[in-house]
């Protein structure tokens, strides 16, 4: 249970720390990526719900009980402010990601308009006609070569067999989400009320950005021991959503036929190639998350640490290894039958007391107003003891 929600937020935190590395990189070559930087803004908000969601299971009533201790709390209360301000998500999903997209990335469809806003320039509109039908001719012939010829495995499940496995994928779905977007044109106008198909081919074409972004930081970062598990969990995920997609979009296709056609294409081998995560990988990721180790130096950079050692964040920083180690010391007396040294028995001494002190939650004496009550004020003046009928408190029975 607890496995799950910590391996999706190690997938969605790579994925969310690649994508700002990304942006980033464009950012500081003077690029002005606008429609990026609208996914990048959906979809790692949505992100950082799940992730707040995820810990906030995690964490069970500590979540709840607010105070300097509880250090998720605030996040969860905030999470509908980065859902909705600069850019509300279902708006930016329906509207924004796809259906100004298409018009300003696609090669020949801007050309066509203006074309027609020309209004006598017929040979312009036949030529750019002629280069969008050629054009999908060739994604068409792209979409089934890939679909047929994608890797099928990740051979050793080596970092670079992983690498190589999830960037064909990713080719395959770039071909299939070209074609699916020549197939939309033939919706005309009314694409642009079609919110449904916008949205999912916005989710389609913004897992392929993130899941190059993540490609990028993968080879960026270099050989971290066991990233690449992340990578493949993180990964396989965007592979499935893209995959139900874009079948929601061809099942949904209101143009008789090109659905139908178009799936021939794009699934040539059936519309389910892709599985989630298998357990054993979640769990392989869920213990890279908990355990001490590079990955987790990797997460940290992203992360701030006070300096205070009281600090909630600093205190589980520190308590983990601490932890872990006492633990390794304690199964060792237990295979060996024998009494801790002094050093083995401080260590463990340290790290229970440690852990006593992080699983407290916060309590008060007062409450909101009863905090400017003065010095004698106790529990027992407040007005709910007056209902207590008969105790002797309230003089009234």
């Amino acid at each position: 249970g607890v496995q799950e929600h910590l391996a999706r937020v190690a997938g969605n935190a790579y994925v969310a720390m690649a994508t700002q590395h990304f942006v980033n990189a464009m950012l500081n070559q003077h690029e002005q990526p606008a429609v990026l930087s609208a996914a990048t803004k959906l979809k790692l908000t949505g992100a950082m719900r799940e992730v707040v969601n995820d810990g906030m299971d995690v964490l069970g009533g500590a979540g709840i009980c607010q105070g300097p201790a509880n250090f998720l709390g605030a996040a969860y209360t905030s999470v509908p402010i980065a859902i909705t301000v600069e850019g509300a998500n279902t708006l930016t999903r329906s509207l924004i990601v796809f259906g100004q997209g298409l018009n300003r990335s696609h090669p020949h469809v801007l050309d066509i308009v203006k074309s027609v806003h020309a209004g006598d320039d017929l040979d312009g509109f036949r030529a750019h006609t002629l280069k969008l039908v050629a054009h999908a001719a060739t994604n068409a012939a792209r979409s089934a070569a890939l679909g047929v010829a994608r890797r099928r495995g990740r051979g050793s499940g080596s970092a670079a067999d992983v690498i190589a496995y999830h960037e064909s994928q990713l080719n395959r779905l770039a071909a299939n989400f070209a074609l699916l977007s020549d197939a939309t044109l033939a919706m005309g106008g009314k694409l642009k009320f079609a919110e449904f198909i916008s949205g999912r081919m916005a989710d389609v074409f913004c897992n392929l950005y993130m899941g190059y972004a993540t490609l990028w930081f993968a080879s960026k970062q270099g050989n971290v021991p066991g990233a690449h598990k992340v990578v493949d969990f993180a990964l396989s995920r965007l592979l499935v959503e893209s995959q139900e997609a874009m079948d929601g979009v061809l099942r949904n296709m209101p143009v008789p036929l090109v659905g139908t056609l178009t799936a021939q294409l794009i699934f040539p081998l059936g519309r389910t190639p892709y599985a989630p995560p298998t357990d054993e990988l979640t769990r392989e990721v869920a213990q890279l998350l908990a355990s001490p180790g590079p990955v987790r130096e990797l997460f940290k950079e992203s992360v701030f640490l006070s300096s205070d050692e009281q600090d909630r964040m600093t205190m589980l920083d520190r308590a983990l290894p601490l932890c872990v180690r006492a633990d390794e010391v304690l199964k060792s007396l237990r295979r060996e039958r024998r009494q801790a040294t002094a050093q083995e028995q401080a260590l463990i001494d340290e790290a229970e007391a440690l852990r006593d002190v992080i699983v407290q939650v916060d309590s008060f004496e007062r409450l909101g107003r009863e905090i400017d009550m003065p010095a004698s004020w106790t529990a027992s003046d407040r007005p709910a003891y007056d209902a207590l009928a008969g105790d002797g408190v309230s003089g009234t029975a």
